[in-house]
């Protein structure tokens, strides 16, 4: 006599058989080239594509009745999907291939040292020996070809006139290692704020929603925070964000929530959702002293809002609404005025205190995702950085217009952050290249980093 199967065992079962295709197809379609996503990050966006609803939830954040929403012809498409990436190759013809360009010295090394590089290795360890075409045809080609992601058409030539030349050199950085194990991702092609340095030895990434530490001196890597389940009870929080500062680790997700953890003993200071907005990504975070020395956590949001935040307990000390999604914010070095940048082609200046506007900072011909204070001859800069691959500097105090621009190599200015020690500036771009430039010289000088 056959054993009565429940209507739950029915579900796990159903549920089984699309968990197995789901982590079959996400393995192939990110093995094969076709998705820039880990296996997990892949089966994860299927997942929600599809609408599934495992037993227990995936990762156990799912609340929704435990039923499979697929069909039985979606499930039959799926199989055959399967079949027909693995009759192209799949992921054993895959897996032959890079063995097969791979070099030998790479395959058997997790880092790749300044030796290693010297010697002729890539510092990525691309195979350039073996592939069809050299490292220099490949970067002509990709600078020919490169479509920088813009939300306006203005023409970048109207810049022209402001952008400073500008001497290249090489002598400010030098290369080490590249620790191959170490994997950073991302969420949003637009979101980059996702790697802190709190120190000459210690690294803050994120990785599939998870928060590591990368100790340089060891390689040793912990988890300082793991958003991919419920633990923090703020719902599925995909990592859009992050900061690291003053003994608490914070995350920014795309539902507005922020979860900040202690770096002392790994407890949690506060996890909430500060906006419960449809669109309510948490596009940057800071964890700074205000003018009265208070620890905050400065949020900004797609919902069009800027949030202090009690860094401690999480209560929000301050929220201030502007006309457009704000995509990062930056405080002056006396903590008394905000910076203000996002979906426009200008930029605020506001009182930290009360968000009360101060002036506008024109220039820019796309929108804005990042901004920073360094130090001018005389007083402290603004710099804002745009889609339209430029930099813009501002003298707080002369404000109808940029002193000048500093333009990128190729794509979008996504990150602009000053060195500690005020030295030097750094400029992240979209894609392939930063800028290392000599803030002494007036950034008149610069390390390019390809």
């Amino acid at each position: 006599m056959a054993d009565t199967v429940t209507d739950g065992e029915r579900e796990a079962e159903e549920w089984g058989e699309v968990d197995s295709l789901l982590t079959a197809y996400a393995r192939l379609v990110d093995q094969a080239g076709q998705q820039s996503l880990s296996v997990e990050s892949a089966r994860e966006y299927i997942a929600e594509l599809l609408l599934l609803g495992p037993p227990g939830g995936l990762y156990g954040y799912n609340t929704e009745p435990a039923v499979p929403r697929l069909s039985s012809s979606e499930l039959e498409d799926l199989r055959t999907e399967c079949l027909d990436l693995e009759e192209a190759g799949g992921v054993e013809q895959f897996e032959l291939e890079v063995e097969e360009e791979m070099d030998d010295a790479v395959r058997k090394s997790a880092n790749i040292s300044s030796t290693d590089v010297l010697r002729g290795m890539d510092m990525q360890g691309i195979p350039w020996h073996s592939l069809q075409f050299r490292r220099s045809v490949y970067r002509s080609e990709r600078l020919a070809t490169f479509d920088s992601f813009r939300n306006l058409t203005t023409p970048l030539s109207e810049l022209d006139p402001l952008v400073q030349p500008v001497a290249m050199e090489s002598g400010f950085f030098r290369f080490t290692h590249t620790h191959r194990r170490v994997h950073c991702t991302y969420a949003h092609f637009q979101l980059r704020r996702l790697l802190w340095c709190t120190g000459s030895n210690s690294l803050y990434y994120m990785q599939n929603h998870a928060l590591h530490h990368y100790y340089v001196p060891t390689g040793r890597v912990r988890t300082v925070m793991d958003l991919r389940g419920n633990a923090f009870a703020v719902g599925r929080t995909t990592v859009g964000t992050m900061a690291v500062g003053h003994g608490l680790c914070v995350a920014g997700g795309f539902r507005g929530q922020v979860v900040a953890t202690r770096l002392g003993d790994g407890s949690t200071a506060f996890a909430r959702r500060v906006s419960l907005a449809e669109d309510a990504i948490v596009n940057h975070l800071d964890v700074l002293p205000d003018s009265q020395g208070t620890v905050c956590i400065y949020s900004s949001c797609n919902d069009e809002f800027v949030r202090v935040l009690n860094a401690e307990s999480g209560a929000t000390m301050l929220q201030t609404k502007y006309d457009w999604c704000v995509n990062a914010t930056a405080l002056s070095p006396d903590g008394r005025i905000l910076a203000v940048t996002g979906d426009s082609c200008s930029s605020l200046l506001v009182e930290a205190s009360s968000g009360v506007k101060i002036a506008s900072l024109p220039g820019h011909r796309d929108y804005n995702f990042s901004c920073c204070w360094v130090a001018g001859s005389s007083s402290p800069l603004v710099a804002t950085g745009g889609q339209d691959r430029c930099v813009l500097m501002y003298d707080p105090r002369f404000t109808s217009q940029p002193l000048f621009a500093l333009r990128g190599k190729m794509g979008a200015v996504r990150s602009i952050t000053p060195s500690p020690d005020g030295r030097y500036l750094v400029v992240g771009e979209s894609a392939d290249f930063a800028r290392v430039y000599d803030v002494g010289k007036q950034y008149q000088t610069a390390q390019e980093i390809d």
